[in-house]
């Protein structure tokens, strides 16, 4: 799990990540907990590639990269069960090489 966790970086620092980390460590040694099932909602790729003036299409690679590794993580981790939800109704309105690249 704590491979999982170490993907994405917190918002709120260095310090609060090395604490979440040796927490998750200590409940580690003490339990270990059963990670069976993880859902994913895939949300602003576009916008993330946008905020770095990129284009929208770089934010959906970045995205697919992301998705990735946390496939290979929990495979890892040997979680048996990972629910990606990628692509809603919402996206037939956006440009088709959005539509496209999401597919």
């Amino acid at each position: 799990m704590a491979k999982l966790q170490n993907l994405f970086p917190s918002s709120k620092g260095k310090e609060t990540m090395q604490s979440q980390s040796d927490a998750a460590q200590q409940l580690a040694s003490e339990q270990k907990p059963v990670l069976r099932h993880v859902a994913i909602i895939m949300d602003g790729n576009g916008r993330w590639a946008t905020k770095r003036h990129l284009p929208r299409l770089a934010g959906h690679k970045a995205g697919v990269n992301a998705l990735r590794r946390v496939v290979e993580a929990a495979a890892d981790e040997n979680i048996e069960m990972l629910s990606v939800y990628a692509f809603s109704t919402e996206n037939w309105a956006r440009p088709r090489v959005d539509r496209n690249y999401a597919q």
